[in-house]
């Protein structure tokens, strides 16, 4: 697998495609010729491949006209994004040639012709120690020992990108990998989606004749379902969708028989969008590896927490219910720690002086909150400020203050996706509780809101158990029973989005409300980055004495 960020290309499943703002990786349509001469040109970056070249590596022995090559860098260009007179991607040198010029994130050398520039993929920053127990859990698999892992992260923790290293390092070995991705439909998604595409991906991999074999012996229920197994071209489009209950025996029958061979890694991502058959096979695969342990799988399957919350989907509990029955491992994506920020802004600037680097981490650290998409989507509008292309050495360090402070667009936007989807009442919750800064009380944001105090804190504590948006901030215990609990949000993005998603007279009011307490009051000010002020001299609201809508 190749990445040059947010795209990668599989060498060994010819196929390109995207990373989504919302984390959805989605297959890009590429025909065969134009997908050869961008793969040649990743082979060789950084390096001019002359027209003569390029004729010679997608159309050996064969006399094509030079015309062609202009065809197909344009439907390059076109589903790249790439824009031919500011390339990003692939750089025209007129009359002589073409250069790929993106930075590859993760290149994988295995995947590359001897004596191309491809080189094999570093370490993840600060993901050092959840790639090393996937490999650990890899060996018990390879032993005998099946293994079920799970890596739960919120979106943009860079579950994907782990996930994906790790499958590039199986590459030397004698694993066959496969990779289901689960859709987030509007209609009715076809039972078993991600699976059948995990046995579609193992049908024609480098063990495909065995593979075929076995699913017509052992599992000719799934083989109908794979297109171009069977001899009858329709027949996977035909008679009724797959039952739940035999097949799920037959896949577990196929999968041990396969693994006999060779281990198989399984990746099974976004796990909170599986439809429910799905899921039972998760269930069932758990079941059956706990029981046989001669098997050599390791199922891995990704997914997010607090979408599945939302949702009420049944991946939680799943996760959950195997952890205490101990047949599963997990793998948790925490937050980036403030080194790891500053290590990767030295891999993407290591030209920069120091001390702009401290900054910038800083910087960067307290407004993404260690979430590495944040991270990335932030770092690349910083650089995308920049205003000439010196040598980042010989430029003034910028100032904390000319760094962009606005929400890059990409981040917005999954960000307000995320908050449309929570009911009216917690969006007005987060929208008040934005007004009175990054850490506010229940109190404060029931006035802003005109609710009662009761009603907002049951709303928080169920955003907290949710992972959405909040979390509950641990302080010393009161004596007072009725005292109120105080909460941050889990990143300052958030906060802004939803302070910037309220119109300027909405805002006003809100503030206006708080201001009106019993006693003494210091009037908030109206700004983003100003918290909002408010003292008592004699008593607090409390819960036990709810407050009408202002």
């Amino acid at each position: 697998m190749i990445h040059f960020f947010p795209f990668r290309l599989d060498p060994v499943n010819q196929s390109l495609s995207k990373c989504m703002p919302d984390g959805e990786i989605r297959t890009l349509a590429v025909g065969p010729r134009p997908f050869e001469m961008l793969q040649h040109l990743i082979y060789n970056h950084g390096r001019l491949v002359t027209h003569e070249e390029l004729l010679g590596a997608v159309w050996p022995n064969q006399w094509v006209q030079p015309e062609v090559l202009k065809s197909h860098i344009k439907s390059i260009r076109s589903v790249l994004d790439d824009d031919a007179r500011e390339p990003r991607y692939v750089e025209t040198h007129r009359g002589r040639g073409y250069r790929f010029i993106a930075a590859l994130d993760a290149p994988d050398s295995d995947a590359a012709p001897q004596g191309s520039s491809i080189r094999r993929p570093a370490n993840l920053v600060g993901r050092e120690s959840e790639f090393a127990q996937l490999r650990e859990y890899f060996g018990q698999a390879s032993s005998g020992t099946p293994q079920i892992v799970f890596v739960p992260g919120e979106i943009g923790s860079g579950k994907s990108a782990l996930v994906d290293q790790f499958i590039d390092t199986l590459a030397t070995s004698n694993a066959q990998t496969a990779i289901g991705h689960c859709l987030d439909g509007y209609a009715d998604v076809e039972p078993y989606y991600p699976v059948l595409t995990l046995l579609t991906q193992l049908s024609r991999g480098e063990h495909a004749g065995a593979v075929r074999q076995e699913l017509a012996t052992l599992a000719p229920s799934w083989a109908r379902h794979i297109p171009g197994l069977v001899a009858n071209p329709h027949a996977s489009h035909t008679g009724a969708a797959i039952s739940a209950r035999p097949v799920l025996r037959e896949i577990q029958a196929l999968l041990e028989r396969l693994t006999l061979d060779c281990p198989i890694v399984l990746v099974l991502e976004d796990a909170h969008s599986a439809d429910h058959s799905t899921i039972d096979w998760i269930a069932a695969t758990a079941s059956q590896a706990h029981r046989a342990r001669h098997t050599r799988l390791m199922l891995i399957v990704t997914y997010r927490p607090e979408d599945a919350c939302v949702a009420d989907h049944p991946i939680g509990a799943l996760h959950q219910d195997l952890a205490i029955r101990a047949l599963c491992r997990d793998v948790p994506l925490n937050a980036l720690k403030d080194d790891d920020v500053r290590t990767y802004l030295q891999m993407r600037a290591p030209n920069d002086p120091p001390e702009h680097l401290d900054r910038l981490a800083r910087f960067i650290a307290e407004r993404s909150g260690g979430n590495a998409s944040f991270m990335v989507a932030m770092l690349n509008e910083v650089l995308q400020t920049r205003d000439d292309a010196r040598p980042i050495s010989v430029r003034r360090a910028p100032h904390d203050g000319e760094f962009p402070t606005h929400v890059p667009p990409l981040i917005a936007r999954v960000i307000e996706r995320r908050i449309a989807r929570l009911g009216d009442l917690p969006q007005r919750v987060l929208e008040a509780a934005s007004l009175t800064g990054d850490t506010f009380e229940a109190e404060s944001a029931a006035r802003a809101a005109g609710i009662a105090i009761e009603t907002v804190e049951d709303v928080c504590e169920a955003l907290c158990r949710q992972g959405c948006f909040i979390a509950r901030v641990e302080r010393s215990r009161s004596s007072d029973p009725c005292d109120v609990h105080a909460y941050q949000f889990r990143h300052v993005l958030y906060r802004q989005v939803c302070y910037e998603r309220q119109s300027p007279i909405r805002r006003e009011r809100m503030t206006q409300r708080i201001a009106q307490t019993a006693d003494e009051t210091v009037r908030p000010r109206v700004g983003l980055g100003e918290t909002v002020a408010v003292t008592t001299s004699t008593h607090r609201l409390r819960p036990a004495a709810s407050r009408s809508r202002a």
